[in-house]
């Protein structure tokens, strides 16, 4: 790490005004990319302690989906810091996959390197960006998260078929109760104060019906989970956001803990769907 690399910025909601009227600049040509690096002041035990307690993990967890908290903080911040075609808060997450490298030392400085790519778009005019952000510490490598966003929808087509619905992975394993508060619950936790997730009037601010929960929350949950019924540590943990999760439901997990696959059911639905891993990762 360098004096010179800035710090990484915190979400707030001067973050939450930038993204609302950040300005959309003149297409870039397919493939575009960019890169930042950022550098997050200390590994935070409080931090990691209550975000483990809050999804349920087993007292004094790392959970390797914590690492999306500073790295939520570095996507925005390079999105913010570069001219882009499309409007930040209109994106969604699609996909989401970390994968922990070595154990890092708590109350450490680490580095997140992230890298953007705008796809070029597909044959409906649909248009993702995928963001690659590595964390190191002392030139160690530690994780490595890599999340798609929808940028742009694409055009419908009237002989669009109905999509398959995906099947359940296994045996239910855990079931939880979303409540209308379990949003700015988890946003309290995990500084994402994105208005859809908080209330009712906030969501439909937004263009929707109704608050949903956090996609990464239900991954967090998820992880936990299957820490739980596997008694191992989860060290990659790969989702798809397949349907919108909203507030006031029952979710349930389901996994096949030989296989390394799991989906998460919500209003009659399969709504995420992943793989994950567990290795044992070497200390820094």
């Amino acid at each position: 790490m360098t004096a010179s690399t800035p710090a990484l910025p915190v979400l707030n909601l001067a973050t939450l005004i930038a993204v609302a009227f950040k300005k959309t600049m003149p297409a870039a040509a397919d493939g575009a990319s960019f890169e930042s690096r950022y550098e997050l002041a200390a590994v935070d035990a409080t931090s990691i302690d209550r975000y483990a307690e809050h999804l349920g993990f087993i007292h004094g967890a790392l959970p390797v989906t914590w690492y999306y908290l500073p790295v939520q903080r570095a996507h925005l911040a390079t999105l913010l810091a570069q001219p882009v075609s499309f409007r930040l808060a209109g994106i969604i997450h699609t996909e989401n996959e970390i994968v922990e490298h070595a154990r890092p030392q708590l109350g450490r400085p680490l580095l997140l390197a992230t890298q953007v790519r705008v796809e070029p778009p597909t044959a409906s005019g649909a248009i993702y960006c995928t963001l690659r952000t590595d964390g190191e510490q002392d030139g160690t490598p530690v994780f490595t998260c890599t999340s798609r966003y929808l940028v742009k929808r694409g055009q419908r087509s009237g002989a669009h078929a109905p999509r398959e619905p995906i099947a359940l992975d296994g045996p239910e394993l855990a079931n939880w109760e979303l409540t209308p508060a379990s949003g700015r619950r988890y946003a309290a936790v995990s500084s994402d104060w994105n208005p859809i997730h908080l209330s009712g009037w906030t969501a439909r601010l937004m263009g929707l019906p109704a608050p949903i929960i956090h996609g990464m929350h239900s991954v967090g949950k998820a992880c936990a989970e299957l820490e739980r019924a596997s008694g191992q540590r989860v060290t990659r943990i790969a989702a798809r956001f397949l349907a919108l999760v909203p507030l006031g439901v029952h979710a349930s997990l389901h996994a096949d803990l030989d296989s390394g696959t799991w989906t998460i059911a919500a209003n009659g639905r399969c709504a995420v769907a992943g793989t994950f891993g567990s290795r044992v990762v070497p200390a820094h």
